[in-house]
């Protein structure tokens, strides 16, 4: 026993231990094995009152062993064991379906309640494991991230403390699933964030693509809710709608904390105005279905759909605002079409003067070409003309070495004057012994400059090629003596 004055650091207790308040009830602390047994103390007289006759304001510890974590869970008498399997779900992210558990009593069903399933009170201990192989990574994810874990008040009481906050619905798909038919508690579907920008771009960048986003408000306090989860919103047909429509988020307000941070996102992404008709809501008006939508650059509310609508009133709410999100939509489109036609005509410019300038590089490269090939080539001829024109003369300098000095005017021996007419009109006259063989008239003409190899030399009268003419006759003999005009020709 413990006295009031008792302070909690001097006590040993785990950091999270579970306490139950028992409030004008008398109960006897029973073995696990024993089944729940409650007296009560009323006028004076003791009645004893069997677990079928709990009222919802007796509560029960549910201690939950899920692999290396424990839950300890009060429960309320009238709560079922399906409703504590859907709650674990959240928790530990097993599936129902995924779940082996050991600890309850035979012969119980999912739609037993707590009171009928002859369970040990105040606390009953149950253990569970995962059947699935594809759960241990759910597992783990619930486990190690604060946004996917849930409060363990499942009576929904409130807290100022943010460690028992409720955070959004959560899940991993683009598709809407609920988790146990009937009573819908949590909706699984993707992050606040991730939906946002589905439902702005889309998962591209075309307004064709993009979707509404469609917000789910749970409360459990709202009577509401039990048939618009599982009458109205299971449908197949609102189901199908849903998914093939709209980005799909879920949040629970039932917790004042959890409502504020609904509250501030709304104001963030939405306005002011979307917050204060949220705020407007009271609980008894839950479940609801904002529908918002991106028109032009910001995020707005155009619909709010109440709990209490009937299945033709949600399917009719549903197009309405799909209708009204696409004649937003419709705007965007023309806008996108009008911006996609002037970036195409811009688009294909640029390809011209891409194509434009190509051009004028490849002409301004075969332009540079031809002129390098061109300076190549004089360059070339240049080089070649230099160099006959070097053999040119070293051959007529060559050539004057072996020609005969002309006779001077005291010379006694027969002489002949020749005169030769060059190529460049020019008139040559010199004087040549008679004797003197005709190599030497012609070693003369190259010694000016006029090669054999390239020019002839002639006489007309009569027409006689010299160069075909024995070179060792002499010129009396061939008939140049004792003058003779001479010609010197191109070959």
């Amino acid at each position: 026993m413990f006295l009031l004055q008792s302070i909690l650091n001097t006590l040993n207790l785990r950091e999270e231990t579970a306490l139950v308040l028992i409030s004008s009830v008398v109960t006897e602390t029973p073995k696990e094995s024993q089944p729940c047994s409650v007296k009560r103390t009323m006028n004076g007289e003791t009645s004893s009152s069997s677990s079928k006759s709990c009222n919802s304001l007796e509560k029960i510890m549910l201690n939950i062993q899920c692999g290396s974590r424990e839950f300890n869970l009060p429960y309320a008498l009238t709560k079922t064991i399906g409703e504590v399997k859907t709650d674990v779900l959240s928790l530990s992210g097993v599936a129902c379906r995924h779940q082996c558990w050991s600890g309850w009593p035979d012969d119980v069903t999912d739609d037993m309640c707590l009171a009928d399933a002859n369970l040990s009170f105040p606390v009953h201990s149950l253990t569970m494991k995962s059947s699935g192989q594809d759960t241990a990574s759910e597992c783990k994810e619930a486990s190690t991230s604060k946004a996917r874990s849930i409060d363990v008040d499942m009576e929904g009481n409130d807290d100022d403390s943010s460690d028992n906050e409720d955070p959004s619905f959560h899940g991993d798909d683009d598709d809407m699933f609920f988790l146990k038919k009937g009573m819908v508690k949590y909706i699984l579907i993707s992050t606040w964030a991730h939906s946002l920008k589905r439902s702005r771009e889309a998962g591209g960048t075309s307004a064709k693509e993009r979707r509404a986003l469609l917000v789910y408000l749970h409360h459990d306090g709202s009577i509401l809710t039990n048939v618009f989860c599982s009458q109205l919103i299971c449908s197949e047909t609102i189901v199908n709608y849903i998914s093939g429509n709209f980005v799909t988020w879920a949040w629970d307000m039932t917790h004042d904390t959890n409502r504020t941070r609904f509250l501030d996102m709304v104001t963030q992404h939405f306005g002011s105005v979307a917050a204060s008709t949220v705020r407007g809501f009271g609980a008894e008006q839950y479940p609801l279905l904002l529908v918002g939508l991106k028109n032009r650059s910001a995020m707005e509310i155009c619909s709010v759909l109440q709990g209490s609508v009937t299945l033709d009133e949600l399917m009719t709410g549903l197009m309405s605002a799909h209708e009204t999100f696409q004649q937003a939509m419709d705007f965007e489109i023309r806008e996108e079409e009008e911006r996609e036609a002037r970036e195409l005509v811009k688009r294909e410019q640029d390809e011209a003067y891409q194509v434009s300038l190509l051009q004028d590089r490849a002409k301004a490269e075969e332009k540079r070409r031809q002129e390098e090939e061109q300076m190549m080539s004089k360059k070339l001829h240049e080089e070649q003309t230099l160099h006959e024109a070097q053999l040119k003369e070293a051959q007529r300098l060559s050539l004057m070495d072996h020609l005969p000095a002309e006779p001077g005017s005291e010379c006694t021996a027969p002489v002949s004057n020749l005169r030769f007419r060059l190529p460049s009109g020019d008139t040559v006259t010199r004087r040549f012994l008679a004797s003197n063989p005709l190599q030497v008239v012609l070693t003369f003409v190259q010694t000016r400059g006029y090669l054999e190899s390239e020019y002839k030399v002639v006489t007309n009268f009569p027409r006689r090629d010299l160069s075909a003419l024995d070179r060792s006759d002499s010129i009396q003999s061939i008939g140049l003596y004792p003058q003779e005009t001479i010609f010197v020709e191109e070959r």
